[in-house]
């Protein structure tokens, strides 16, 4: 890979995203120009959170704070890092605006065990919550273990990823990269490559689009690394990172494949359908209909 063919670091989005992050958690997301998608897994991990009663919540990667306000309406002690100054700074100002200490956020990342330390000595924490941040980081079982540091015994984890297998429903390029590249690895190449012609002419090898920069000094984030994770593989990684059973949450519902959404399907009806799904029971369609999940794990 040549250095221009590197995905931007993902702090250059995030520093520029932070005076404006907290429109992902208003009242009125779910009429919102964006797929509420943010908010409806907050309403689901408080939901989650009052069930549970954790006396302590740590958010790894807590943007600029709305959450942490709302695990603190729930009785918790809160505290929070992320790795962007901008998004740290937008964090302390939320909880002082709310009566919370702004002294219970640090700057870290999850990639470095060391700048975790404060928050671990201060640990260890009934619950953790890392949302938005493992798409980002190329070593899933570091970032785990790291992670489990700070929780104690017994303690829920829980963290996003997006879903690789989403892209099978997908029929764009990311179902091309998955089947060519995941599902084929292996394969002898001259049945690769022929597969790989074949699907060029039958998805919408130009889609998704990239998305637009949050400021004309940001990045797009689409330009930055934002990984998906099969979630049939969740059971052996968290099983090595010192987890115990886990269960999978699903959110971000498409009732159809996504280029479909403002051309053959008008966005309102769409939009009506995808909600409709959020919090279906089957178990299973979530593999293939959410672009994301919730592993919560245990200690």
């Amino acid at each position: 890979m040549s250095h221009s063919d590197r995905p931007a670091d993902a702090r250059d989005y995030y520093r520029h995203a932070a005076a404006r992050y907290h429109e992902h958690y208003a009242s009125a997301g779910r009429a919102a120009s964006a797929y509420p998608s943010n908010q409806l897994r907050l309403e689901w991990l408080l939901d989650r959170l009052d069930e549970l009663a954790p006396r302590r919540v740590l958010d790894i990667g807590c943007g600029e704070g709305t959450p942490l306000t709302r695990m603190a309406a729930l009785g918790a002690e809160v505290y929070g890092c992320d790795y962007t100054a901008e998004m740290v700074a937008a964090a302390k100002q939320t909880l002082a605006a709310n009566g919370l200490d702004p002294a219970h956020l640090v700057l870290a990342d999850l990639r470095h065990r060391a700048t975790l330390q404060p928050l671990i000595d201060q640990g260890p924490f009934d619950a953790v919550v890392c949302f938005g941040v493992m798409p980002h980081l190329d070593d899933n079982r570091a970032a785990l273990e790291n992670l489990r540091a700070c929780l104690a015994p017994g303690g829920r984890a829980f963290i996003e990823f997006r879903n690789k297998l989403f892209s099978l429903f997908t029929m764009n390029r990311l179902s091309h990269a998955l089947i060519v590249d995941d599902l084929l690895a292996g394969v002898p190449e001259s049945i690769r490559n022929a597969v790989a012609k074949d699907l060029e002419a039958r998805l919408e090898m130009d889609r998704p689009a990239p998305r637009e920069p949050e400021s004309e000094d940001g990045v797009g984030f689409d330009a930055v690394l934002a990984k998906f994770d099969n979630p049939l593989e969740m059971d052996r990684l968290f099983a090595a990172t010192g987890f115990a059973g886990i269960d999978l949450h699903w959110y971000h519902y498409h009732p159809a494949p996504p280029y479909l959404e403002g051309t053959a399907i008008e966005v309102d009806r769409y939009r009506a359908a995808a909600l409709s799904l959020e919090g279906e029971t089957s178990g299973w369609r979530g593999y293939f209909l959410c672009s994301a999940y919730v592993v919560e794990a245990e200690t």
